[in-house]
């Protein structure tokens, strides 16, 4: 893995000032804008850290999602016909066994919300993320590059198991 594969495309500089930004939000706790250069690492590791500091390499780090200062407007580039696309994942089409809860709703509804921070800032090619406790931008092609394996014998598996009530076997008598 290398630094710039976790880096997320642009569609420009980010020059207007955002709607969020004013008197009576600017005083609230929960309009925490995010800076452009903040970012979360992908290990978190003190060793890790370590190394990097000793090689001289940048350590690999998301950015992360949040409400902007300044969003993106530039209407030769978003006018009628831009070529885009928006999915939201709804809580009540996730296909397992334990029903979608209001934490499930909640996680979805922050996913969505930082998806839309990110787009009017100008990102695109992401997902918004959940990594080390905080809502990330991850770059499409780096989310699609490997097909994640779940050991099936191993912990995770039977957390998930546990979680949702599935049985061990799901074979046919």
């Amino acid at each position: 893995m290398i630094y710039e594969e976790f880096l997320v495309q642009s569609l420009g500089n980010s020059n207007v000032l955002s709607p969020l930004k004013n008197k009576q939000r600017a005083a609230s706790p929960v309009y925490k804008f995010v800076d452009d250069t903040e970012r979360i690492l992908y290990d978190a590791s003190s060793g890790y850290f370590s190394r990097c500091k000793e090689t001289g390499e940048f350590p690999i780090s998301f950015e992360k999602a949040g409400p902007k200062e300044k969003v993106f407007f530039e209407p030769a580039k978003t006018k009628n016909g831009f070529p885009h696309a928006i999915r939201y994942i709804d809580p009540s089409y996730i296909i397992r066994s334990a029903p979608a809860n209001a934490n499930d709703s909640k996680f979805c509804n922050l996913l969505a919300q930082n998806a839309v921070h990110a787009a009017i800032s100008g990102k695109t090619d992401f997902v918004v993320g959940f990594w080390n406790d905080h809502f990330t931008l991850i770059p499409i092609p780096l989310v699609v590059a490997k097909r994640k394996r779940i050991d099936v014998e191993g912990e995770l598996w039977w957390n998930v198991l546990e979680a949702t009530g599935q049985p061990v076997s799901m074979k046919n008598p």
